[in-house]
């Protein structure tokens, strides 16, 4: 478990199904990410039986953001020894209180200071203010624009 300021990271847990279906299939969270599906309660429930495989060998892994209850996920994602992808998704009750900062903030410390990568990316859709100015905040620089999305990189200036 990692641990912040105003939250906690955690692996997924089997109690979770409700949550993640909520977030999953919650249309209006679609603009923000890739996956524009609706997902059935057994993909979701082998997507956590299969969550306990590790980050170097599944190549990602969610994280779920936890107050006295999950509030979000984080996620790494296209692992790779010295590289990784970020992505954040909070519940709309919870936005707008730190918890994405907070979060972002624990991760890129234990990616850089515990998995000695190098650098985390982002992907982030141009409308997306919200997670613009979030990745921003946490240092995060635009390196490359396409279509509708621009891509960030910060690196470990260890």
């Amino acid at each position: 478990m990692l641990v912040g300021k105003k939250i906690k990271l955690r692996s997924l847990k089997e109690s979770d199904l409700n949550f993640l279906m909520n977030i999953e299939n919650n249309c209006d969270n679609w603009i923000y990410g890739s996956e524009n599906k609706k997902y059935t309660i057994e993909e979701l429930k082998n997507y956590l039986s299969n969550s306990k495989v590790g980050l170097t060998i599944a190549k990602q892994f969610r994280y779920v953001i936890e107050k006295e209850k999950p509030i979000g996920f984080i996620d790494l994602y296209n692992y790779s020894y010295h590289l990784a992808y970020v992505a954040v998704i909070i519940d709309i009750g919870e936005r707008n209180n730190g918890y994405a900062y907070d979060a972002l903030n624990v991760l890129i410390d234990y990616c850089f200071n515990s998995l000695q990568l190098s650098s985390l990316k982002c992907v982030i859709d141009k409308k997306n203010s919200a997670s613009i100015n979030l990745f921003n905040k946490n240092r995060f620089k635009m390196y490359y624009s396409r279509n509708k999305l621009n891509y960030y990189i910060l690196h470990n200036n260890v």
